[in-house]
């Protein structure tokens, strides 16, 4: 993949983290957790680009390259994503509303983990089972409706019945699983070879994650 091409693909990720939820959001029916959502989100997206433009205009000697911009920007979203609801949550003291907070957190995390399912599925060096799993188990508690979407979706569903049921995997999301988080790790090695410590670390989680993958059962 060349520079350019992942410029492109942190810069559709970034906007997939923003347009995705939001759509989500949007298609809810009108309630309390929806209105507080669509408030969080708009609060984290203006935040996100007061940010970017703060730190560009008084800080610009810790700006990356412009090729680098789209990996930049996709980790100040996915860290305002996370940590914003989940600090909120945390000062809140126990009531109604910090209930829906949560549950509009696991709903947030779903969808995020859901995106980063449907990248893999066309990027190679991505799992897509693990992500689909954790948007079911987060969705099973947030939100039976979209719970029931993706229980029913004719590529995801497959899965997600497969874990609840049986708690299996089928053999060729194992392999496929255990294929790209080798690529990924043996990549990253390769890459950044004076940073070793970061892809023998992403090593040893992968390798974590396929020997539990592989005492699971096949479906």
């Amino acid at each position: 993949m060349t520079p350019y091409q992942r410029e492109l693909l942190f810069w559709l990720m970034s906007a997939l983290l923003l347009i995705v939820p939001f759509a989500m959001i949007w298609a809810m029916p009108a309630s309390r957790i929806r209105e507080i959502l669509l408030r969080v989100m708009i609060g984290i997206t203006c935040i996100a680009l007061g940010l970017l433009c703060a730190i560009m205009a008084f800080a610009p000697q810790i700006m990356p390259h412009s090729h680098s911009m789209g990996a930049y920007t996709f980790s100040i979203l996915t860290t305002l994503l996370i940590g914003i609801p989940i600090g909120l949550i945390l000062l809140m003291p126990k009531s109604r509303v910090r209930s829906l907070l949560i549950n509009g957190l696991l709903w947030l995390v779903g969808a995020i983990a859901l995106i980063l399912g449907i990248i893999g599925a066309f990027l190679p060096v991505m799992p897509t089972v693990p992500f689909i799993l954790l948007t079911a188990a987060c969705w099973g508690r947030a939100s039976p409706r979209f719970h029931a979407w993706l229980h029913h979706h004719p590529y995801f569903g497959p899965m997600v019945k497969n874990w609840e049921e049986r708690r299996a995997i089928s053999k060729r999301g194992k392999y496929t699983a255990w294929t790209m988080m080798s690529i990924s790790s043996i990549g990253l090695l390769i890459k950044f070879p004076e940073r070793w410590y970061v892809g023998v670390s992403t090593g040893l989680i992968c390798l974590c994650v396929g020997i539990w993958m592989s005492r699971l059962p096949d479906a």
